[in-house]
């Protein structure tokens, strides 16, 4: 650093100039590189792509007649492109069928996974890219074809771009150090005349001197101007002098502080008219020193400011404290000292100099803030506190729920089935009474399964639930259709859906969401066949999402109700059901940060609306 200080303004134009250049040369020297290596490798990924798929196509009768020779010899042929390094084709089970190594032999590797609702795959790793695609005949994966390829081509593009580059640079550098070299003199010559101007000024302090002026509006001549202005100015400092003491002295008095200076070796002090007034007493009434003041400062604050002053003064240190003073009147301020020790000047003794100010008021706002806010930290912690039990209280009460239902299932399992070994055996054999009794007691067996095991699915909600992960709504979706497949089949139901967006999310339990609302959506219709829209817009900072149903609809008074467990609107011989899943629909969208609610009115349809953080 201290070398470039040191260097002339052409000498530093030029080094400016030469650097900037270099940083924009390499700035788009590594944007190009990294840019042709994203085309490459999305080249790479096509062109791997289109192999696999004739590969594919080529295996799909040695699969179908279980043939791994014939594969084989269709692997062989990628023997060609000397860039495959192995190539496998994989059975739909995952296992190995027919393989083909450049430099290897040995058993295929494992075959990797393919992401859920995707056809295909691929990565880089290990200097290499790697592409998994299925094979599909009629509609059904029949085989998945699996290529590993080297990234030697990717490295040598990547080696004579950088070569082009150093020439380009060092090209470009020479050619920016000549222009720079000349303009550079252009530019300081004016600075060096002004520079030289300046010295005569601070060597001579003859402020009469002004630099030649010139008709340009460059920057260099507004400096001049500006330089000639700054002369002129200075000139009338003194008369601006005199007009801010008398400012000063306004200001003090409006800021209640007041100014003094004390002189440690006579113990003479001068106080300014502020000074007097903080202290309750006419400006000039007497002659200040350190002892007067010591007089107006109660007995078990005095000790404390004489040492402050005196440890300030011999540490030649800042001197900043708080103390209090007692006016005439007895009443009593509090003041903030501060000061600083000043050096000797010629023929002068050392002196203190500093300010006092009054802070009653904020003392005593600060004493009462301070007691404000330690109340306010003993309701916060009594809150906090508060908010520990309920948790620990919620907690419990999830365990409690889990382990009843948990230690129900087994007795009731043994209810259920002699229940039923009693209506196999000895339906027709007893009287109709016994027969309806029976079929009673199978009946309440098998609901109250299924309203422990929903029990249990809404106490898992929290404990059981995964991490949340960058999910793709679309597949969400679809899974949760294909799981009520029977349902919107024996309905005849349409389910159609907007573009969904990628979420951060617990993706099995989002698909619990949508099968439920969808599913309610195909449950309660009326004569018409069920018509189910999935949508979605942002508002603000969330997902805005919608399940909108043809059906039956809701009574607005029922909005709040149909969340809470085990509350139904219809018999069960209406429409069959727990009551138990909208609850765990709202406990799963309240676990992500949402709030689910609904819109309807009866014979209207049902829209259940929910949010997600964006």
């Amino acid at each position: 650093m201290a070398r470039i200080r040191d260097l002339s303004i052409t000498a530093r134009l030029t080094w400016m100039n030469m650097l900037v250049s270099a940083a924009a040369l390499l700035l788009a020297c590594g944007a190009f590189l990294g840019y042709a290596r994203v085309v490459y490798r999305q080249t790479m990924v096509r062109y791997l792509t289109m192999r696999a798929r004739v590969v594919g196509a080529n295996c799909i009768s040695a699969v179908l007649f279980d043939d791994p020779k014939a594969a084989g010899d269709t692997l062989s042929a990628l023997r060609a492109d000397e860039h495959i390094v192995g190539a496998w084709v994989y059975t739909p089970q995952g296992e190995p069928f027919a393989g083909f190594w450049r430099d290897r032999q040995g058993s295929a590797p494992s075959m990797p996974a393919i992401p859920p609702g995707k056809s295909e795959a691929f990565w880089f790793a290990n200097d290499q890219l790697a592409l998994i695609r299925s094979i599909t005949f009629q509609g059904k994966v029949t085989a998945f074809v699996y290529f590993e390829s080297d990234l030697n081509e990717l490295r040598e593009r990547q080696i004579r771009y950088l070569e082009i580059g150093a020439l380009v640079l060092l090209a470009s550098l020479l050619t920016a150090f000549l222009v720079s070299r000349f303009f550079g003199q252009v530019v300081a010559r004016p600075i060096r005349a002004l520079f030289d101007i300046a010295t005569a000024v601070s060597r001579n302090k003859d402020y009469s001197i002004r630099a030649a002026v010139t008709d340009n509006r460059d920057e260099i001549s507004v400096l001049v101007r500006a330089f000639n202005e700054m002369l002129a100015q200075i000139q009338e400092r003194d008369e601006a002098v005199r007009k801010s003491a008398a400012s000063l002295a306004e200001a003090q008095q409006v800021a209640h502080v007041g100014s003094w200076e004390w002189n440690v070796e006579t113990d003479k002090a001068w106080w300014s008219d502020e000074m007097y007034r903080l202290y309750g007493v006419d400006p000039g009434a007497f002659a200040p020193s350190l002892q007067h003041a010591l007089e107006h400062i109660p007995a078990e604050d005095r000790e404390m400011v004489r040492r402050e002053l005196i440890d300030g003064y011999e540490g030649r240190k800042p001197i900043d404290f708080h103390h209090r003073i007692t006016l005439p009147d007895g009443s009593v301020r509090i003041v903030h000292a501060r000061a600083e020790v000043m050096p000797p000047e010629s023929g002068r003794f050392m002196r203190v100099v500093g300010v006092l100010q009054d802070i009653t008021a904020r003392k005593r706002a600060e004493d009462s803030l301070r007691k404000r806010t330690e109340e306010l930290a003993e309701s916060q912690h009594a809150l906090e506190q508060k908010l520990q039990e309920l948790a620990r209280s919620n907690s419990d009460l999830e365990q409690f729920a889990y382990i009843a239902s948990h230690d129900l299932q087994e007795p009731l399992r043994t209810v259920a089935s002699f229940a039923q070994l009693l209506q196999r055996r000895y339906k027709g054999k007893l009287d109709s009474n016994a027969d309806e009794f029976i079929h009673y007691m199978v009946d309440g067996a098998s609901r109250m399964q299924g309203l422990i095991n929903d029990l249990l699915a809404f106490s898992r909600v929290g404990s059981r639930g995964k991490e949340f992960a960058p999910t793709d709504f679309t597949g969400v979706v679809e899974v949760a259709l294909e799981n009520l497949q029977a349902a919107i089949a024996e309905s005849h139901a349409e389910v159609t859906h907007d573009p969904l967006p990628t979420v951060n999310c617990d993706g099995a339990q989002l698909t619990q969401v949508l099968q439920n609302l969808v599913g309610n959506g195909i449950k309660f219709h009326n004569s018409k066949p069920p018509r189910v829209h999935i949508g979605v817009k942002q508002v603000d900072s969330e997902w805005v999402f919608s399940v909108k149903d043809n059906g039956i609809g809701i009574d607005p008074q029922f909005n709040q109700r149909i969340f809470e467990v085990f509350q139904r609107l219809h018999t069960r011989k209406e429409y069959p059901g727990s009551g138990i899943g909208l609850s765990i629909t709202k406990k799963i969208v309240e676990r992500h940060g949402g709030r689910i609610w609904v819109e309807s009115q009866p014979g209207e349809g049902a829209n259940f609306l929910f949010t997600l953080p964006a």
